[in-house]
């Protein structure tokens, strides 16, 4: 379906090729031209006989650099530009004049940062302020909500400096939503759904990559021959195509690409966007998402009459999922535009937009209007909305306030469920008629999983939360679907071969007279036991913190390692007592054939040490018994050679499911999952010893090699086993983390110690402890006593940032500020001396899958 973009249509009175029009959601702010006619006739401005009751703004930050992933296609396409061999080339060459700006001394080269706002997107974002102060001139404008992502936080900064002028700290206040794996927010809603995924998103992307890429791949390097780019360097001059027109308002990589390359890459945008954020995503996962903002929408406005305004700061997904939910994002298509998108990403969330319902009463008769602007173009909202009804139990959505000098809002500090103090903000005409109600919930075709909450607009939250078994069930299923995370698609294939393996070792050993194959597949039986620890460890771990747990159920994880870990070591000890038993028994025959003497005696002694030590072991004819089962008479009936297939199977299944479940523990930083990889290369130890058993019976039957390879496995297995208990043991009781943890963390923060003069002078008593795959940090940071609140919360984000980049299971990083003191080389001051001490959290929950290009764009 993909390659149909490769063909065009013809349609009449095609306006002209504008790139600045044709970057998707990276194009820089254009207003585009409304598509069908408006409810009731409405215009761009006041509806004749209305009244403006309520203004609602969803915006998007303005033009950013390009994403950390996103810089790096840029930063290479420099690199291999600039190489020394590729620069001779190219200045020996003869190039298109379109090419010309890769020769010379001023040859092009990667000057794009990453993620922060430009200098356009603050003034797309000051100037988006004054507009709404001009279209809106009486309405009241005292709140904003915003996600906590520095460019969501200094474009929101930057429009109420519009909006207000110079006293907008006066008269104003800012509202920080955490933008993480654990606080239920309208911004960011995917970020705490189980299963939500970017790939649904980066999948078709890469299938059109392969479509579209390699045509222009071939066509450069036509022109630059003998220089070669590949697509990621094709990829590269695309996004410098966006970003440098969106930063600088020129660049000269758009002039080297045709319209209709152009418009594939728009197309890749668009599929992302619809893959990983709306129409795309299974089921109704996309308008479920959705409609936290929709049902954040439909109650104010049917709710509240105390409030007027709504300010809320976000990103385009955050615009892309609530017109999924409204059902809006399926207008006529524009000229050339394949029909199967009936809504390209540039006339619904270009690079600065900003979708605004309003709400209108006309005088006669009395009846309620709605009117959506997008990007200061209005689009028609009709009279039955596609709402979503809340549904079930509650969860919560953190506010904090930032900062406010307003003398009309009051200030109260109450204890979450998260253990972290939320400052409420009361705004003079608030009323309880301002409470939200939300809720989404999956359906059958993806994870099930429903929350709701309620609260003020900007004040306190209450939260509970009843996920209880269904989630956990569902999850499961979505597994045996090949749908669910990881963790559980990998227990779950251990678990269902331990059962075709008990089945298959089980029949193999009887019709082929192998006590070895019955006792693994008595073994394999009991392996299930470990397997589905590990399964209900996993999946109890991963639940959303609730007020039981406000720091969440990672010590599950932690206690199903111990389980798994108890598990080998009962199994070692097993395997172990009945080796030795087998060993004392062979050792009590060779005895009486021997004469009698002193070597004789010797044996005798041994085998009688031997068999009160096996005595004194109860797992003797537990666990261990799947190793041989029978005795060593049991093993010369009529054994069927073939049996050891069945073993030499064994062997090879195990092993590699050791190294899958491996590499899945290494990739969620899992313990649990690490332990029952550990459980499977243990059961390919014992399946290789009832290999040596089946063969030895015959090819070397007076050397008791079954037993002296069961008791070496057994001290292996017992070895690993107690390791990982350590390990685990070591969590339970907050044990810190390794030394070169420790200091991997503390190598992270070197680069943002800056001189006397910045804001961070030192960083002390860094310490982190492990709950299953979640790391916690905290630390203190030495930092100027003129730090504002605002400057803090920026400067926290780039800790947490530098920690999770060399640590990527960190759940939460909590970072106690305190003022350097420049006369003390550095040393801490009594606590109540500085009143202007702060302390900030920032929390981030570990999600299995990071992907390019990020989630929140």
């Amino acid at each position: 379906m993909l390659a149909l973009l490769l063909q065009t249509q013809a349609v009449q009175a095609a306006p002209p090729f504008d790139v600045r029009k044709s970057l998707g959601n990276l194009s820089p702010f254009f207003i585009p031209k409304a598509a069908g006619g408006l409810v009731g006739g409405l215009g761009t401005g006041m509806p004749e006989e209305c009244t403006l009751e309520q203004v609602h703004l969803m915006q998007r930050h303005g033009s950013r650099q390009p994403l950390a992933t996103e810089v790096v296609f840029t930063q290479n396409l420099s690199d291999v530009l600039n190489a020394p061999d590729v620069t001779s080339l190219l200045d020996e060459g003869t190039l298109p004049e379109e090419w010309s700006f890769v020769q010379g001394p001023e040859r092009w080269s990667n000057v794009l940062g990453s993620d922060n706002l430009t200098a356009v997107g603050r003034r797309e974002c000051f100037d988006h302020g004054v507009w709404f102060r001009l279209a809106y001139p009486d309405m009241p404008f005292e709140h904003l909500l915003v996600g906590n992502q520095d460019r969501v936080v200094e474009c929101a900064e930057w429009f109420r400096a519009g909006l207000f002028g110079r006293y907008q700290f006066d008269i104003s206040t800012l509202s920080l939503i955490e933008e993480d794996n654990v606080t239920i927010s309208s911004i960011t809603p995917m970020d705490t759904c189980p299963e939500w995924s970017y790939d649904f998103g980066a999948d078709p992307v890469t299938q059109w990559g392969n479509i579209y890429l390699p045509p222009i791949v071939k066509r450069f390097n036509r022109i630059l021959s003998p220089v070669e780019l590949s697509t990621d360097d094709v990829h590269g001059a695309l996004y410098a195509c966006a970003y440098e027109l969106a930063a600088f308002g020129n660049t000269t990589w758009c002039d080297v690409f045709t319209p209709t390359e152009i418009k594939n890459f728009e197309y890749e945008l668009d599929v992302l966007m619809r893959g990983a954020f709306g129409y795309g995503l299974p089921g109704n996962m996309g308008p479920i998402l959705g409609s936290l903002f929709v049902n954040n929408l439909v109650d104010r406005m049917t709710n509240s009459s105390a409030n007027k305004t709504y300010l809320e700061f976000g990103h385009d997904t955050t615009i892309d999922m609530a017109l999924t939910a409204l059902g809006l994002a399926k207008y006529a298509y524009l000229h050339f535009i394949p029909p199967m998108r009936r809504a390209p990403a540039r006339c619904l969330y270009s690079y600065f937009p900003a979708t605004t319902p309003n709400k209108f009463t006309r005088s006669f008769p009395s009846l309620p209007l709605l009117r959506r602007l997008s990007s200061s173009s209005s689009y028609p909202l009709h009279p039955s909305l596609p709402l979503f009804p809340v549904v079930a139990p509650r969860t919560r959505m953190s506010s904090r306030r930032a900062f406010s000098s307003s003398s009309s809002l009051k200030e109260k500090q109450k204890l979450n469920g998260h253990a972290n103090a939320d400052v409420s903000v009361s705004p003079a005409s608030s009323s309880s008629s301002d409470d939200e109600h939300h809720a989404h919930s999956h359906a059958p075709s993806t994870a099930s999983h429903s929350h709701s909450h309620s609260h003020s607009m900007f004040s306190g939250h209450s939260h509970s939360r009843d996920d209880g078994p269904t989630q956990d069930v569902e999850g499961i299923l979505q597994a045996l679907r090949g749908k669910g995370d990881r963790g559980s698609r990998i227990t779950l294939l251990g678990l269902v071969v331990n059962v075709g393996l008990t089945g298959g070792k089980g029949l193999a050993g009887w019709y082929m007279n192998s006590a070895a194959l019955l006792a693994e597949a008595g073994h394999s039986a009991s392996d299930l036991l470990g397997d589905l620890v590990t399964l209900f460890a996993w999946r109890f771990s991963r639940r959303t913190p609730t007020l039981t747990y406000p720091y969440g159920f990672g010590k599950f994880e932690t206690l199903g390692t111990t389980t798994v870990a108890l598990i080998l070591v009962a199994g070692a000890l097993g395997i172990g007592a009945h080796s030795l038993t087998l060993l004392t028994h062979h050792l009590v025959e060779t005895a009486a054939t021997l004469p009698p003497g002193a070597a004789q005696t010797i044996i005798a002694n041994v085998t009688e040490v031997a068999q009160s030590v096996v005595t004194a072991v109860p797992l003797s004819h537990a666990h261990g018994a799947h190793v041989h089962g029978g005795g060593a008479e049991e093993l010369e009936l009529a054994l069927d050679p073939n049996a050891a297939w069945f073993a030499l199977a064994s062997v090879v299944i195990k092993e590699w499911l050791y190294r899958v479940t491996k590499r899945v523990a290494t990739l969620e930083a899992s313990g649990v999952l690490l332990a029952n990889a550990v459980h499977h290369r243990a059961d390919a130890y014992t399946s290789f010893v009832a290999l040596v058993a089946i063969l030895s019976s015959s090819a070397f039957p007076a050397v008791p090699l079954d037993p002296i390879g069961g008791v070496l496995v057994a001290m292996v297995i017992l070895r690993q086993g107690l390791g990982l208990f350590w390990g685990s043991f070591g969590e339970l009781t907050d044990a810190g983390v390794k030394p070169r943890t420790r200091e991997a963390l503390a190598a992270a923060l070197l680069p943002l110690v800056s001189s006397e003069e910045g804001p961070l002078r030192g960083i002390q008593d860094l310490r982190a402890l492990r709950a299953g795959a979640l790391l916690f940090v905290d630390l203190k940071a030495r930092v100027s006593p003129e730090l504002t609140v605002a400057e803090t919360a920026r400067l926290e984000g780039r800790i947490a940032d530098a920690l999770k980049s060399v640590r990527k299971e960190i759940a939460e990083v909590r970072v106690r500020f305190v003022p350097a003191d420049d006369d003390a080389d550095g040393d801490e001051k009594e606590e109540g001396e500085h009143e202007q001490e702060q302390e900030h959290r920032h929390e981030h929950q570990h999600q299995h899958e990071d992907k390019p290009n990020g989630r929140a764009r």
